[in-house]
């Protein structure tokens, strides 16, 4: 007998699930600390124009 198993098994698409939030969660963390570098970078600014 020969099987024909068209598409991704449960195991396949868990791996690619924890893959993907593993991911996510990098591109979250990154963007989270450039938004808060950006906003260190400004109130560092702002506070030296304040100071001239």
């Amino acid at each position: 007998m020969k099987k024909n198993n068209k598409g991704f098994s449960l195991v396949e698409l868990m791996i690619a699930l924890a893959i993907s939030g593993i991911v996510m969660t990098a591109l979250v963390l990154l963007v989270v600390q450039s938004v808060n570098g950006y906003g260190k970078q400004t109130a560092w600014h702002r506070f030296r124009v304040m100071l001239m």
